[in-house]
């Protein structure tokens, strides 16, 4: 109603279209002889005021869409109509044959246009004639426009078999600023007038003949028959539109409507989304059907059934595990058998209950319950049983578990929402109880066992017991509860107002929705009724807590002769006594007993309600729930495949203001809240209080507090943070005298009140107050003032009248044996003189230096007053000396220090050090340490201490270590030369420094399966290596021991796409000897070669030192193929360096050469292009797909027969600082 009555539209609109027949009279009066709309604003008049009647507040929606028309209407109408200047011929009032071209002085004259006269065409060639129809036509639809709107729009027949609601349809339309001609013809107009609206709605088609082709909700009743794109346009191309028409559902039910609406959707693939909103008050409390919301939990529900199975699956092993325990027992099943326990029958289907087990006790013992159902077992009485029987070694208290672990399984539910938690965890409760009962009674039984396995056994069962007691099984499904309460409560929320509209705050109303819009379909539905409370506006006492009034009436109540009623009244008349709730003890008693004060601006009694509200409450009361009664747009597609979301109109969310007052005794304080929007009557929430109505200021507790204000429609503002702060206090006062005129400064610490604070006199820093000079044995009143004005009082009186007196501070000594002694006299007179020991009195200037040893001081004043003597004792210089220090291994040292002089005892790092001998924590070898002590009057020593510590090395070669790259006995298949044969024919041997070694399972050390070869080589060449490690490192352990003998000699596998070959990784001490033999036999897939290939060190035959692999052809009698270690890097394991290259100059770079021979021979030659030919110590030659008759070749130049020619060859060459370097070439 507010975009009527703002700017009084009707009566706006009546005026415009009055003066639009008065202008155009001359061209329209043939039509119209008397103003056609006079009447427009006694029709229409009271949407500027009131509805008077319920039909016109169900048909506000429509009213808004008709002014829409008529100033759509009217603004095409206005425009052509300004257009239209053409004149026959020119007035006969202009001076004749002269033409007035402007006002000398344009500046001088109020309207200087009316000096020029304008070119005014001749009716012949401006088509005069044709715009003033065009004209006319569009005044006339204006006319008929406001003639035939009707609130009670008749419905179309609709077909009687249909499934959905044929009166509701969708009509293709614009939305934009176009005019209105190109725009659907909305519904509640009728076609019944004189032409009928459609034949004047658009002048180009009708000018055209095609007036009939207007689409319109009402096209069925065009005549002559309108085409069929017009009478179903949904089923044609959509493409010249952007909007679609929703008509006819106004008033029904919105279920009827919706399934209209998203058959219309689906039939013609539209491309918009629907969703249907619901009015009304929200209630927290209300039921909500998730049959439609299902996919709002579908992860939680995963959740649960993953924590449910998890869950189960713990359950079922310990009942198998328990069901296997050993229990003797007579039973007529002697054989396995599956179980019937549902727990077992479900998780463990194919396990079997063996007999003479705890398994089958419990079997038999279930198989005789009455339908299976265990009985309820008091666990207490379990318990007591267990306590009072000697049964902690028998088997037979496990019975009792299984049963509770089958009560707590129960307990899972299938989904989410049937699971009852409370009953959940009263069953693990249970559970846990008996568990924890059986472990003490085992625990306490655990002395008699006998044997190793019984007490392995006792373990394992200890374990499981433990596991079942004390892992947290429940704070998940917990947590995942508290979220689906959370969604829930979510849920609810989203079936009303302020939900929606804070994520959607820009929804439209044009009677239907854009392509690729949402259209919005909002019903009528009234929350249920509840019982109301007292309906006190000024003082509201419904929910006084029962612990609100004094001892007295609780007593009183007890013995039946309170009546309540009559004590809620007279608190209720009192809270809205002016006179009465001003008094601040009124206010403090009312706030103690009920929990509220009584707000001092609302004790009027509320306005009586308009006639507009009453009309308005009369047409909702007559609606019955799930009616339509608006719709609204939002230009995009809001919602997502869940069920839709239903929510009341927008309303902008209230917001509020706060005012506290001061705490009062019972540290609490009254906090008045002063709302700004949304709807009244008002709700509060404190914190996680429930709402309460909002009729006085609130009593809230000292601390930080959350308000959320709540209006009548149920919008929630913002929360609001509250901070009371404690009661304004002074605490204790602590007086200090100043001067010698019997006056003293007083200061308070402030407690509670809200900073800053100020003060009547004195000065206040933070919580601190100081006072001025204050005079002795007088009352002076002090008063501290909080930011919020509120104030704390203290009268204080204190006498200054001091004695002589003084105190001694002792300073450090220094080198030369003397202290500073500072004397600080109090009371007397000044000046002051001391007196040391048997000296003369001499003035007081200062500290005094006083030698080490004891003293004996006295003060006298200026009145030669003296006090009393005081002995003092000057302790020698403080003073650090290292006795001795202690290595640690060769990490860290420990430094010993001898304390002398000072004043015990003494600190070290803040810690008592015992006696005048300090030992410090470790220190880094190497490295200085600063020790510092502290003597009890604060007096400080240090020294510095540093030394280092080394350990020798123990590894051989004084850890120097050398780590090279072997070819591998076996190299990578390669597509067309796959392994066919492969074995190891001959035991590993292990030669270590002379020594030959005994490897375990040398037979079969480096076996591999052809197929595992071909299908991963690099896990099978791999798991052989490492195995073939692990022996070497047994033997070498056996040998050395753990810690000399690990990792003496290491082998690895540790392929690279740089590698020439496949390679083998050694790493040994460079002063060590070691020899490993690997015989085998293998086709690739011929010829098949017997080899035996050995890595070693060791010198030749000759003594020629050698380092690297020999591939011996035992076929060839052993003919040799020898290919140097390579890569070779050197560390040192003591120092723990880094690995060092060896090769030091460039690596080779090879060239090859190709002469091909008859009967496949060929002759294979290498070069190098950038190192000398002389520093190449060995070539070698690969050709895997070619089957060469050699597994491979050595040699500068070779002769290979090749038997199957293909592929490339490889030459590898490697120097003598063992550098490396490859190439392929192509095999012709």
């Amino acid at each position: 109603m507010d975009v009527f009555r703002r700017e009084k539209l009707a009566q706006t609109l009546s005026a415009a279209l009055t003066a639009a027949y008065t202008a155009f009279r001359p061209l329209v009066e043939d039509n119209y002889p008397a103003n056609p709309f006079a009447g427009f604003g006694a029709t229409f008049g009271f949407l500027d005021t009131a509805p008077t009647t319920t039909s016109q507040v169900r048909f506000l929606p429509y009213y808004y869409d008709f002014f829409d028309d008529l100033l759509a209407a009217y603004e095409e109408f206005r425009w052509k109509g300004a257009e239209l200047l053409c004149a026959c011929c020119p007035p006969s009032e202009l001076f004749p044959r002269h033409l007035m071209l402007g006002a000398v002085q344009p500046a001088s004259v109020p309207n200087a246009a009316l000096y020029r006269q304008s070119f005014l065409s001749s009716a012949a060639l401006s088509g005069c004639e044709q715009q003033s129809q065009e004209v006319s036509g569009l005044f006339q639809r204006l006319v008929e426009m406001v003639a035939q709107f009707t609130i009670n729009p008749p419905l179309p027949k609709a077909a009687i078999s249909s499934r959905v609601d044929g009166h509701i349809r969708m009509t293709p339309s614009h939305l934009g600023s176009g005019p209105i001609s190109d725009k659907a013809i909305p519904y509640y107009y009728q076609q019944t007038g004189t032409p009928p609206l459609y034949q004047v709605w658009s002048p180009q088609k009708t000018r055209r003949g095609r007036a009939n082709q207007n689409l319109s909700y009402r096209a069925d009743e065009y005549a002559p028959a309108p085409p069929t794109f017009v009478l179903q346009p949904l089923r044609y191309d959509l493409e010249p539109h952007n909007f679609l028409r929703v008509e006819g559902h106004l008033g029904k039910n919105y279920q009827s409507v919706l399934t209209t609406l998203l058959g219309l959707k689906t039939r013609h693939r539209l491309p918009i989304d629907i969703v249907a909103l619901r009015t009304g008050a929200f209630d927290a409390t209300m039921p909500v059907d998730l049959s439609d919301a299902d996919c709002q939990f579908q992860d939680l529900e995963t959740l649960y059934d993953t924590l449910r199975a998890e869950l189960t699956c713990f359950l079922c092993k310990q009942t198998q595990y328990f069901y296997d325990l050993p229990f003797e027992r007579r039973t007529k099943i002697t054989e396995p058998a599956k179980p019937k326990l549902p727990l077992l029958t479900q998780c463990a289907p194919d396990f079997l209950v063996q007999p003479q087990t705890l398994g089958r006790f419990f079997e038999d013992w279930y198989s005789n319950l009455p339908a299976g159902a265990l009985p309820e077992l008091d666990p207490s009485v379990i318990i007591n049983f267990l306590n009072t029987q000697n049964v902690g070694q028998s088997n037979a208290i496990i019975f009792y578990l299984l049963v509770y672990i089958t009560k707590f399984y129960e307990q899972l539910t299938p989904d989410l929402r049937q699971l009852d938690f409370a009953r959940l965890e009263k069953r693990h409760q249970d559970l846990a109880s008996v568990t924890e009962a059986i472990e003490r009674e085992r625990e306490g039984a655990m002395a008699n066992l006998e044997g190793n396995a019984a007490l392995l056994r006792w373990e394992e069962l200890d374990d499981r017991l433990e596991d079942i007691l004390y892992n947290c099984r429940l704070e998940a499904f917990r947590a995942l509860l508290s979220e689906y309460q959370r969604r829930l409560t979510e849920l609810k929320q989203k079936q009303f107002l302020s939900y929606f509209l804070r994520q959607h705050p820009g929804i439209q109303h044009k009677a239907g929705v854009p392509l690729g819009g949402t259209f919005i379909v909002v019903y009528h539905d009234d929350p249920d009724q509840r019982r109301p409370g007292l309906g006190l506006r000024r003082f509201d006492l419904t929910n006084l807590p029962a612990t609100a009034f004094t001892r007295a009436v609780t007593s009183l109540a007890e013995t039946g002769r309170l009546n309540s009623q009559a004590v809620s009244e007279a608190l209720g008349r009192i809270s809205v006594n002016k006179e009465l709730v001003v008094d601040e003890d009124v206010r403090f008693i009312l706030g103690t007993l009920t929990g509220m004060v009584p707000n001092l601006s609302a004790v009027a009694p509320p306005a009586p309600q308009n006639e507009a509200e009453k009309v308005i409450a009369a047409a909702v009361n007559e609606l019955a729930d799930g009616t339509v009664i608006a719709d609204f747009f939002l230009p995009y597609l809001c919602c997502s495949d869940c069920a839709p979301v239903q929510f009341v109109l927008p309303k902008a969310p209230p917001s509020f203001t706060v005012q506290m007052g001061c705490t009062n005794p019972n540290n609490e304080a009254e906090v008045q809240v002063t709302p700004e929007g949304g709807l009244p009557p008002y709700s509060l929430k404190l914190d996680t209080q429930e709402y309460r109505p909002l009729s006085g200021a609130v009593l809230v507790s000292a601390g930080s507090h959350t308000l959320i204000l709540r209006d009548a429609e149920a919008v929630e503002s913002a929360p609001q943070p509250v901070v009371i702060a404690p009661q304004l206090r002074l605490l204790e006062p602590v007086f200090d005298c100043v001067g010698d005129n019997n006056e003293y400064v007083v200061s308070l610490q402030i407690s509670g009140g809200t900073p800053p604070y100020t003060a009547n006199r004195g000065t206040v820093d933070g919580p601190a107050y100081l006072s001025d000079a204050l005079p002795g044995d007088t009352e002076t009143e002090i008063i501290i003032t909080d930011s919020r004005h509120c104030t704390a009082t203290q009268r204080v009186q204190h006498s200054c009248r001091q004695a002589l007196a003084f105190t001694i501070q002792l300073g450090c000594t220094t080198a030369n044996n003397g202290a500073a002694v500072e004397i600080t006299p109090s009371g007397g007179t000044a000046p002051y003189q001391v007196q040391v020991n048997d000296g003369e009195f001499a003035p007081l200037h200062g500290p005094v230096t006083l030698p080490v040893g004891a003293h004996r001081l006295v003060l006298q004043d200026a009145a030669s007053t003296t006090t009393e003597a005081q002995r003092i004792e000057i302790a020698p210089q403080l003073l650090l000396q290292e006795t001795d220090f202690t290595c640690e291994g060769s990490a860290a040292y420990r430094s010993f220090i001898r304390i002398a002089g000072g004043t015990p005892p003494y600190l070290f790092k803040g810690a008592p050090v015992t006696g005048d001998t300090l030992v410090t924590e470790p220190i880094a070898s190497g490295t200085s340490a600063v020790i510092e002590v502290e003597d009890q009057r604060g007096c400080k020593a240090s020294v510095e201490v540093k030394h280092s510590c080394e350990q020798p090395c123990e590894l051989p070669c004084d850890g120097q270590s050398r780590r090279g790259a072997y070819r591998l006995w076996l190299q990578s298949p390669v597509e067309g030369a796959p392994y066919e044969a492969y074995r190891q024919d001959g035991e590993v041997k292990f030669r270590f420094n002379d020594k030959d070694f005994a490897l375990e399972g040398a037979a079969t050390l480096v076996q591999i399966p052809n197929g595992q070869l071909n299908g991963n080589f690099r896990n099978a060449i791999g798991g052989a290596i490492k195995k073939l490690n692990e022996r070497i490192q047994q033997a070498l352990v056996a040998e050395f021991g753990a810690e000399l003998g690990a990792n003496r000699l290491v082998l690895s596998y540790e392929p690279a796409a740089t590698d020439p070959f496949g390679i083998l990784w050694i790493e040994h001490f460079v002063c060590e000897r070691f020899s490993l033999e690997l015989p085998f036999s293998v086709a690739k897939p011929t010829p098949t070669f017997s080899l035996l290939m050995r890595y070693t060190n060791e010198p030749d035959a000759t003594g020629a030192p050698f380092n690297g692999a020999i591939l011996l052809n035992r076929r060839l009698n052993n003919q040799e193929s020898r290919v140097p270690a390579f890569d070779n890097q050197e560390r040192n394991q003591c120092t723990g360096s880094e690995y060092q290259k060896l090769c030091e100059g460039p690596n080779p770079k090879p060239a090859i050469s190709i002469d091909r021979q008859a009967n496949n021979g060929f002759v294979f030659t290498g070069n190098v292009e950038n190192v000398p030919q002389e520093s190449i110590t060995a070539w070698v030659w690969d050709a895997s797909i070619a089957q060469p008759t050699e597994p491979f070749y050595q040699g500068q130049k070779v002769e290979a027969q090749l038997q199957k020619p293909g592929g490339a060859v490889r030459l590898t060459a490697i120097t003598d600082k063992g550098c490396v370097g490859q190439v392929e070439q192509p095999i012709p």
